[in-house]
């Protein structure tokens, strides 16, 4: 009569019971899926930039900036430059996409003051003062834009003085240096010069007469700044009441308006502004 095999207790597992086998349950799949989403993300971002640079067309470009959004800091050269982008719409995806990483932007866009190539300098300082403008903190890159106002390249200053305008208290730092930019060679530095001091909500004597200064400024649009200036600071500017009703008679007609509302904001009521023509 034969006896049915009972297998004995293996001594290797405790309590006798048999050793536990592996299951390839969700978490044991969930590295080799994100692995696979990985490859698959860099390979559609590989084939958008590859778009965006032989066939230049807008909508693959706009495309890649909200996939690009998603990589984090890495992703920063390619936003930076779609940040300069012809078409709107990609500008403004790029713009999305660098407020949606974080101030994990800010660093790159810091380095980037520094590089040897005048066109990625201009699109990091714009690309700052962009996210800034949308509430991510850009205050640690004020040093770095104070040091891009002596930039060689007037493009780099230009946006260097506005991304100020939203880098937060520590900006007012930089008032000194934004007030000598009031004198740069290029006109386009002197105008964003003159709205990023009233926006920083200086009134030092200094900044004022700086203003004053620019009321002669070769360029009717810096004059016009500048008056609009003088008058958003108000009272505090009543230094630059003569120099504001001199130029109610600036042949410019903009000036002449600028200077008309501006001593409205800064003389006191009654005082004599000069002709009204």
């Amino acid at each position: 009569m034969s006896r049915s095999f009972e297998p004995g207790p293996d001594p290797a597992t405790p309590g006798g019971g048999r050793p536990p086998v592996p299951r390839s349950g969700p978490a044991q799949k969930r590295p080799a899926r994100r692995h696979r989403l990985a490859k698959v993300a860099v390979c559609v971002v590989a084939a958008m930039f590859l778009g965006w640079l032989v066939f230049q067309a807008p909508f693959v470009r706009e495309a890649g900036c909200h996939l690009l959004g998603r990589l984090g800091p890495p992703a920063v050269p390619l936003l930076r430059r779609a940040g300069d982008d012809s078409d709107p719409k990609v500008m403004q995806a790029a713009t999305e996409a660098l407020v949606r990483i974080g101030p994990d932007v800010v660093p790159p866009l810091i380095r980037s003051l520094r590089d040897s190539d005048p066109q990625v300098r201009t699109q990091a300082a714009l690309a700052l003062g962009t996210v800034g403008a949308k509430g991510i903190d850009t205050g640690e890159a004020v040093p770095g834009l104070i040091e891009a106002l002596a930039d060689p390249d007037a493009g780099v200053r230009r946006w260097a003085v506005r991304a100020l305008v939203y880098a937060g208290p520590t900006a007012r730092a930089a008032v000194p240096r934004v007030a000598g930019a009031l004198a740069d060679p290029d006109f386009g530095v002197r105008m964003a010069a003159a709205e990023t001091l009233w926006r920083l909500g200086t009134s030092d004597p200094e900044v004022v007469a700086a203003l004053v200064a620019a009321l002669k400024d070769p360029a009717p649009d810096v004059r016009a700044e500048a008056a609009e200036a003088l008058g958003r600071i108000g009272p505090p500017a009543n230094a630059a009441i003569p120099a504001l009703t001199e130029a109610l008679a600036d042949p410019d007609e903009q000036v002449r308006g600028e200077a008309r509302e501006a001593l409205e904001r800064v003389a006191p009521a009654g005082k004599d502004q000069g002709p009204k023509s």
